[in-house]
């Protein structure tokens, strides 16, 4: 996953410092002609590149790939970190204060102590930035601890609230189970199991459609985990909300291929819409295709993107948003299966998105994958292709520990503090209040569906 990645990537940098065989190289690695072949055009391949130049201290060729990634991924405030060491390392000063300089002014926060600084310290600009990442990193907002669970087993990757049963539910990666959480009496319960007849596996997400009762659970095959047929794939599942028994399962429709569904959303229609993180993809099933067994439909491919992580169904403007932790919030075109980059009046950072959700005119984003964690309120314009403003609902705070899932209820956002990614510690469940909401327009009409592509490759 990409913020696991992010987390792990210093120990990256050492380990792939080791002798290599058959690595993929390009112009700038020095090694025989023969062996030479380009670095696939992806940010995670010239990941890997830098990560050998660095541990060979080859400054020069870092600093060049860097350079590439920067301009791949100019929104990634974890890059252009890397940048600056990168012109720290090869002591060009001005370029390493200029991009620690945009970084301090985005609200990130980096720790500029380590020896690959060593060369810009002792001057007052080197000062003036390492008080700007402390300050960024100091904790913010006010948010309430509701109640946690002790068992360390879980792995929470899936949140939704039950409105029929005034209850939180919880998806399990390790157990595979939905965990029904009374938020009054502190107390929680299995409340779906995985078993023969519904085939259900890791969960990692929920989504409730309150108007049609059903439960949306996106799950992956786990070492854990068999279903009824003995075939191992990620499939799309819908369970009662009332009382949790199972309805249909959805499989893929190239279910022999390399899959891996995500965050899942549904519209006021009753369509549902799902991430598949591995195949850089958008699915859907429509409302009247729910029967148990119909594969999902390809709704957009989007090859470029390769952090796929959140999607959002705007409910008063019909509007479908998705997040990418590298490129940032993008809006979904259903009809030219399109994505479009949204724009923004102030300088700031939509990348390290891991979930997103919705309120009208609003997103909520959860950015774990950066520094400080933190939980984000974007204030979109009436078009709802522009942020307009942003406010920190939560950030730096000792709690978080890589965030994870979360769930709109009421004038809260609940979420999982820490989702056992990282940590055993309990699964920590708080709530932040999400701010009074503005006038918005009018609810528009019943939502329009989404038409056919007419390329598998659309985009």
């Amino acid at each position: 996953m990409a913020q696991l990645l992010k987390i792990l990537l210093p120990a990256l940098l050492v380990a792939l410092a080791l002798p290599v065989q058959a690595q993929e190289v390009n112009k700038f690695q020095p090694a025989p002609k023969q062996a030479r072949v380009r670095v696939p055009e992806t940010v995670p391949a010239y990941m890997k590149l830098a990560a050998i130049y660095y541990g060979q201290k080859d400054y020069a060729n870092f600093l060049k790939v860097m350079q590439k990634l920067a301009k791949m991924a100019p929104n990634d405030p974890d890059i252009q970190f890397r940048l600056a060491t990168a012109y720290a390392l090869n002591d060009d000063k001005k370029n390493a204060f200029n991009t620690l300089l945009l970084l301090s002014n985005l609200g990130v926060s980096y720790d500029l102590t380590g020896e690959d600084f060593d060369n810009i310290k002792g001057y007052g600009l080197y000062r003036h930035v390492s008080e700007a990442f402390e300050l960024n990193a100091k904790p913010r907002g006010d948010y309430d601890p509701v109640m946690k669970l002790d068992d360390t087993r879980w792995v929470v990757d899936g949140m939704a609230w039950n409105p029929l049963k005034k209850r939180l539910l919880l998806g399990s990666v390790m157990t595979g189970q939905v965990l029904a959480a009374d938020i009054q009496d502190k107390t929680f319960k299995p409340w779906i199991r995985p078993n023969r007849k519904n085939g259900l596996q890791s969960v990692h997400d929920l989504a409730v459609d309150e108007k049609h009762k059903r439960l949306w659970v996106s799950s992956n095959p786990g070492k854990r985990f068999r279903n009824p047929d003995g075939v191992d794939q990620p499939m799309l599942f819908a369970f009662r909300l009332k009382n949790g028994r199972f309805l249909s399962r959805h499989p893929l429709p190239d279910a022999d291929k390399p899959h891996n569904l995500g965050a899942v959303t549904v519209d006021e229609a009753g369509n549902v819409y799902v991430i598949d993180r591995l195949a850089r993809s958008i699915y859907w099933l429509p409302k009247e295709e729910q029967k148990n067994g119909t594969p999902l439909k390809l709704l957009v491919a989007l090859p470029a993107l390769e952090g796929l992580s959140g999607i959002a169904w705007m409910p008063d403007t019909g509007k479908l948003y998705v997040s990418d932790s590298t490129v940032g919030v993008l809006l979904l075109d259903r009809k030219k299966h399109k994505a479009m980059l949204l724009k923004t009046l102030a300088p700031l950072v939509t990348t390290g998105i891991e979930r997103l959700y919705a309120v009208p005119g609003r997103l909520i984003a959860v950015q774990s994958s950066m520094s400080p964690q933190r939980i984000m309120r974007y204030d979109l314009n009436e078009a709802g292709d522009t942020i307009r403003s942003l406010k920190t609902l939560v950030s730096g705070q000792p709690e978080l520990k890589l965030p994870m899932a979360g769930a709109v209820v009421g004038p809260h956002f609940y979420f999982a503090a820490n989702a056992q990614w990282t940590s055993k510690d309990p699964v920590e469940i708080a709530r932040v209040v999400i701010g009074e909401p503005e006038a918005r327009p009018a609810p528009a009409s019943q939502p329009e569906p989404p038409v056919a592509p007419k390329a598998k490759s659309a985009q």
